[in-house]
């Protein structure tokens, strides 16, 4: 992604202040959006944002993960982190409506967070709930299964009640005519 300002859903920043069901469903389906391609601004001290910190390397020295995804504010020069803003009800500095723009002490906070159990507790739910979505399985989907099959039984019924009907009043059905 290469702008010098963009606004986008994935910018925390913008996000209306009550997350509905709807818009987290929307927001998890369209998973976070990490900005590697920008020329992130500097602090008062000089310091900024690196994109080092989407990434952590394990204890052992081998290979890279991440239980956290962070966002990028582009107007507050902060960062969020995805899952604590969706699902976190404690608010940290990274699930804030203020964010996180320590950059001097950024990869110790990182740390912690990512292990501190409301942050675990947050991830554990963003990854039920994607998954959720994935399969069709959250409950507004389900209502909304029933409601279609509710509907489709109504009409069936209505179907046969015609049917019974037309010889009644005696109206002949022309030849081709589908109900």
């Amino acid at each position: 992604m290469k702008a010098s300002y963009v606004v986008t859903p994935h910018d925390p920043g913008e996000w209306p202040v009550v997350i509905t069901d709807k818009v987290q469903r929307i927001l998890v389906e369209r998973g976070p959006e990490q900005v590697t391609d920008f020329n992130f601004p500097s602090n008062v001290e000089g310091r900024k944002f690196n994109v080092r910190c989407y990434c952590r390397r394990m204890c052992n020295g081998q290979g890279s993960y991440s239980l956290m995804v962070n966002l990028f504010h582009y107007k507050k020069n902060v960062i969020f982190c995805f899952c604590c803003s969706l699902f976190d009800f404690v608010q940290m500095s990274l699930s804030s409506a203020s964010g996180y723009s320590d950059w001097k002490h950024m990869y110790e906070q990182l740390s912690a967070h990512e292990k501190s159990p409301n942050h675990m507790r947050a991830y554990q739910l963003w990854m039920d709930f994607s998954k959720r979505v994935r399969l069709g399985r959250t409950e507004n989907q389900r209502v909304i299964k029933m409601e279609v099959e509710r509907w489709r039984e109504v009409f069936k019924r209505l179907v046969y009640v015609i049917e019974f009907l037309f010889p009644k009043f005696g109206v002949e059905r022309k030849e081709g005519c589908i109900i």
